[in-house]
């Protein structure tokens, strides 16, 4: 076997463009997640929803699913960028001389959190929405 395809490029890495487009892209990301996952809450309680359900009641179910795998799908993202930012700031913190940050470790944890919740909110909206038959005004069962 060939060992040009097994060797490892040791270069050295600037950990600052890797954490800004991590932090950028953290951004970009729930932005679209959220806007993604606000639309298709929405749609249920618009007038257009309300009028669709009553004429597709069986789509409420799929709604339902669809909306749970997307916020399960949308946390695990959020979480593995989160993760990805922390060891790049990590890197970061270790081989520079700019001052550490206290409580790093807390504050990667809240803002991690912070990112997660509206998420996980989503899942358990979706969760409720498709398990317990969520009444919505004006929808007929």
């Amino acid at each position: 076997m060939s060992t040009e395809h097994s060797t490892t490029i040791n270069q050295q890495i600037d950990p600052i463009p890797l954490v800004t487009h991590y932090g950028n892209m953290r951004f970009a990301m729930f932005t679209v997640f959220s806007a993604i996952l606000g639309g298709l809450i929405s749609f249920p309680f618009s007038e257009g929803g309300r009028l669709f359900f009553a004429a597709y009641p069986q789509l409420r179910p799929p709604l339902g699913i669809s909306g749970l795998v997307l916020s399960v799908l949308f946390t695990f993202a959020e979480l593995r960028i989160a993760y990805l930012l922390f060891i790049y700031q990590s890197h970061l913190y270790e081989h520079s001389t700019l001052p550490k940050p206290r409580a790093r470790f807390f504050w990667a944890f809240f803002a991690s959190a912070t990112m997660a919740a509206p998420l996980v909110i989503s899942a358990l909206f979706w969760l409720s929405y498709w398990l317990s038959d969520l009444a919505i005004p004006g929808c007929s069962k």
